[in-house]
């Protein structure tokens, strides 16, 4: 990458000088053979040809030769590029390829590292799983009046939305790249989880505590080919891999009830779902130039992967009823382990800043953008359990079950690292 910069600072005042020494040898005397000489020694080729009192000059360009001067002029091939547009002044020499930013080589025949570092903000809904608690006090008589009875009541607490808030994650990435075609390997890991308690919350009749209890966790490893390409001022880089991802998702709720002296509830139900599978995953990132210098970039793309492996479901329910006269209790529990299609689908469009270092030869870049992320963990397996019970004063229920689970990520992602 040192070679690099250097080749370009030496380019540039070439670039620059070159067509002004070349109008300088048109004004030049007929007798003043050295300019043509020494420009002559500033040829990109070494090819030339004796033609009487001048030289001709294989370059990029064509030559008409006179006895006594020599005159350069473009070629329609090293016309203009679209690269070199209303953005590249005439003081300025374009780059050497559209898609260079800051001294970034694009396919050329080198090696170029880069690695990043993000943070993923995603608000996370996963759907297909449900648990639900309830207690319920039946009519009866009261204490001080056996004529007058109570009134029902029940007590409820479920959930069919694990996690359906904020949480962080990191994602890591590192690669390599060679005349267009490259390799790269990603990391992203996100785990998180919340739990309630709320002690005997008072009710018109008796006491209740519930706990409640959901948690997360979810990690992609990627290896893949990479292969970018220009196009209307434009870089593209498509991408054709291998993908590994783990899924895992569970909740809980818990309630117990104190009715009276002598009659306590409690009912539970809990759920666990866990996925893990490799397959494909192909797509494509994009960046635009929006400034004519280069710095600032709209950044696009979209992400496909088809996974295969393991899909475990687990539900377990209870619930009990003690009281004077009797009690009651069952527990069911379910579970279903398949092997499933997972699809993942992901898009991301933000804007990324890039700037060259001057201490050390590589490229620093500033990403911002917005994330979404689509997950459909398989439909093949399901488990449902429900547990009931009831005494004289009143009656307990749960159940859990889970179905075809989809996971649904929304967010903004800052990311970092550089390019040398």
């Amino acid at each position: 990458m040192k070679g690099l910069f250097k080749k370009l600072a030496y380019a540039a005042p070439l670039a620059v000088c070159l067509p002004l020494y070349a109008q300088a040898a048109d004004a030049a005397a007929p007798g003043d053979e050295p300019a043509g000489k020494v420009l002559a020694d500033y040829s990109f080729t070494s090819a030339t040809a004796d033609s009487g009192d001048s030289k001709l000059i294989n370059t990029n360009a064509t030559l008409d030769a006179s006895a006594d001067s020599v005159v350069i002029q473009q070629s329609p091939s090293s016309a203009s590029s679209p690269s070199s547009s209303s953005c590249t002044s005439s003081s300025v020499p374009a780059p050497p390829n559209c898609c260079d930013t800051f001294g970034e080589p694009f396919c050329n025949p080198q090696y170029v590292f880069n690695a990043g570092v993000e943070a993923t903000i995603f608000h996370v809904q996963t759907r297909g799983t449900l648990v639900d608690s309830s207690v319920t006090r039946t009519a009866e008589p009261t204490f001080d009046d056996p004529s007058a009875r109570t009134d029902p009541s029940t007590f409820e607490q479920g959930n069919s939305q694990v996690f359906d808030q904020f949480t962080f994650s990191p994602r890591i990435w590192a690669g390599v790249q060679q005349d267009c075609w490259g390799i790269e390997g990603r990391f992203w890991y996100m785990s998180d989880s919340t739990n309630r308690l709320d002690p005997w919350e008072s009710l018109p009749v008796g006491a209740t505590g519930q706990y409640t209890m959901d948690r997360i966790k979810a990690y992609t490893v990627d290896l893949e080919g990479t292969y970018s390409w220009c196009y209307c001022g434009n870089k593209l880089s498509g991408f054709l891999g291998a993908r590994y991802a783990s899924y895992e998702a569970g909740q809980a709720v818990d309630l117990t009830r104190d009715t009276a002296p002598d009659a306590v509830f409690n009912t539970s139900a809990f759920s666990k779902f866990t996925f893990n599978g490799a397959g494909i995953t192909v797509g494509f990132l994009g960046r635009t130039p929006l400034t004519c210098d280069g710095c600032l970039n709209a950044v696009y793309g979209v992400r496909g992967s088809v996974l295969w492996g393991d899909a475990e479901r687990t539900v377990q329910t209870q619930a009990t009823v003690v009281e004077g006269a009797g009690a009651a209790t069952s527990t069911n529990s379910a579970f279903s382990d398949e092997w499933e299609t997972a699809f993942i689908v992901e898009a991301l469009a933000g804007l990324e800043w890039d700037h060259e270092l001057k201490c050390l030869p590589m490229c620093a870049f500033l990403r911002v953008a917005v994330e979404y992320q689509y997950w459909n963990l398989g439909d093949k397996g399901s488990a449902s359990s429900d547990s009931f019970a009831f005494a004289g004063s009143g009656s307990a229920h749960s159940n859990a079950s889970i179905g075809t689970v989809e996971n649904e990520l929304i967010g903004f992602t800052v990311a970092t690292g550089f390019t040398w």
